[in-house]
């Protein structure tokens, strides 16, 4: 059921940055990170009325960083616009949250070549950042690196990105380090698909990772609860999904 999937999407994002980390397999890291933008998509779709199976925090633009997921993937279009969408919902999405708002919509607009509405939305974080005078936040440093990248500016984005990860690191345990930070990977993964240079390759953001490529993920077994989805059984009228 729902807790099944979110426990496989977080295990899926840890595999994805273990495989890379520890054995530079990139092509299984890649498809644990597309099944976690997967399992995120079907969270995202888990009805609302139930108040024991679903969250409100698991379905809004907090979760930007599992649509990264996807991008740094390769996944196909259709995923990432289902999913963006699905995140992008405004009733899930409360307006106090500026920043977070701006910052997943500017993403998902970024990615799908939505230029305007993306550097707009990059400008909203960068001014918000400023004014609660956090101006060398990590979310201060990744609208900056927006911008860099609408503007074809490789030095500033890759100052960013380097930026992001310095910042990132100092909240990491020393002893249990990030494997995989989908907010730099992914923003470096969104440079390379525009030709722009990223000379960025750490733990975080490792240059295979970044490298576009056509994927096809056709192969995989793709997790769903036994009886199918609460959306599936519903069209089938309850009588369950085999």
């Amino acid at each position: 059921g729902f807790k099944a999937i979110q426990h496989l999407r977080s295990s899926y994002y840890f595999l994805g940055g273990f495989y890379q980390a520890a054995w530079k397999d990139t092509a299984k890291a890649k498809e644990y990170l597309y099944l976690a933008a997967y399992c995120q998509e079907k969270l995202c779709r888990w009805p609302i009325e139930d108040q024991y199976q679903v969250t409100q925090c698991l379905v809004d633009l907090n979760n930007t960083d599992h649509f990264l997921m996807g991008v740094i993937a390769d996944a196909d279009e259709q995923l990432l616009s289902d999913l963006g969408g699905l995140l992008m919902i405004p009733e899930r999405n409360p307006p106090k949250r500026k920043r977070g708002i701006a910052l997943g919509t500017g993403t998902i607009m970024l990615t799908f070549g939505e230029d305007k509405k993306a550097r707009k939305c990059a400008e909203q974080v960068v001014a918000l950042e400023e004014k609660a005078k956090r101006p060398t936040s990590p979310w201060a440093f990744y609208a900056k690196g927006m911008l860099a990248l609408l503007d074809e500016d490789e030095v500033t984005l890759n100052l960013a990105l380097v930026s992001m990860v310095e910042k990132w690191r100092k909240g990491d345990g020393p002893e249990v380090p990030t494997l995989l930070f989908p907010y730099v990977a992914g923003l470096a993964k969104l440079a390379a698909k525009r030709g722009i240079p990223v000379t960025v390759d750490v733990l975080e953001c490792p240059k295979e990772l970044i490298r576009p490529e056509k994927a096809d993920y056709s192969h995989l077994e793709l997790p769903r609860p036994k009886f199918g989805f609460p959306w599936e059984r519903k069209a089938a009228g309850e009588g369950g999904v085999q």
